[in-house]
């Protein structure tokens, strides 16, 4: 289990914060943030400079020790506001099973990292959201047509990230086989009715956060329940707005589970 101690105290840190900041919380999502990535292991390959699908860029590795040319399940993991990408590479390179994990780059420069839609008005996000997630819609077409890929895409995301996760899988259920948001919630507007096969949603959430608060999130799990989604939503005491040990423990095993199934 030395992946999972290396990566809980990276995790931990992509979760915080690297600036003080003021007692009370801001009115948008912190900037997660975390290490600079550690010298390439023998169990991943070399990540290239950013590429490009669908009009995002993006950084591309395989984990685990697979070839960049083998035949893989693609991952899709989305940063929080004003993150970057490369920030995400010291917490992926730790994936205990084998993948192809695409970053995106945010659409908007935001500080010393990226955005991917406007915070205010707040009764309008789910309008920049909605246009987000398409745009990565598109992109996990484009990608899945560039690499061998092994089924359907999976996403996740932190924060911002988590809440395109939630509306990709409401938007565009077809694309992906799975979402895992973490620390996101879905805004009621873009809460629609299931297809047949639609991918299952797993939420994780820190029952402390301040920041991205647990109750819109959970009111968000209990209507997508109603409507017939297959949801789950895994909260932990104690947790602000940031991935505990525990969470991340439970996100490598749900994407292992829907990226290698038993057979």
């Amino acid at each position: 289990m030395r992946w999972l101690a290396g990566a809980l105290a990276l995790f931990i840190a992509w979760g915080c914060d690297d600036r003080p900041r003021p007692t009370a919380p801001p009115a948008a999502p912190p900037k997660p943030t975390a290490p600079k990535p550690a010298a390439s292991s023998s169990s991943t390959t070399t990540p290239k400079g950013p590429q490009v699908a669908a009009g995002i860029r993006y950084l591309v590795q395989t984990t685990a020790g697979a070839a960049p040319d083998a035949e893989l399940p693609l991952i899709v993991a989305i940063h929080g506001y004003g993150d970057r990408p490369e920030n995400f590479q010291s917490i992926v390179r730790q994936l205990p099973s084998q993948a192809r994990v695409v970053i995106p780059y945010g659409l908007t420069p935001y500080g010393r990292g990226y955005s991917w839609f406007d915070l205010q008005p707040r009764d309008q996000m789910h309008v920049g959201i909605d246009a987000a997630a398409n745009r990565l819609a598109v992109m996990l077409v484009e990608l899945s047509a560039r690499y061998p890929t092994r089924g359907k895409p999976v996403v996740t995301g932190f924060s911002q990230g988590g809440m395109l996760s939630f509306a990709i899988a409401t938007q565009h259920p077809t694309a992906i086989a799975a979402a895992f948001p973490l620390a996101g919630y879905i805004p009621p507007e873009l809460i629609t009715d299931p297809p047949s096969d639609a991918p299952p949603i797993v939420a994780l959430h820190g029952e402390a956060d301040t920041r991205l608060r647990l109750e819109p999130t959970r009111a968000g799990i209990d209507e997508l329940k109603k409507r017939g989604w297959t949801v789950a939503l895994h909260t932990y005491p104690d947790v602000p707005h940031t991935v505990s040990p525990a969470m991340l423990s439970r996100l490598f095993i749900e994407i292992g589970r829907a990226t290698h199934p038993p057979e």
